[in-house]
């Protein structure tokens, strides 16, 4: 995900469980990468 998109960010941690577990560059961009636990309900 875009680092710029920092609201959606927050969104889909608080909404969806979504975990950042690294963050990197790309292109002149920041990007984090994010994780669920499958053997979890997500709750929309």
């Amino acid at each position: 995900m875009n680092a710029t998109l920092e609201i959606v960010l927050k969104t889909h941690i608080r909404k969806v469980g979504l975990e950042v577990i690294k963050e990197f560059q790309y292109n002149g961009n920041n990007y984090y990468e994010l994780v669920h636990d499958t053997s979890k309900k997500v709750k929309l």
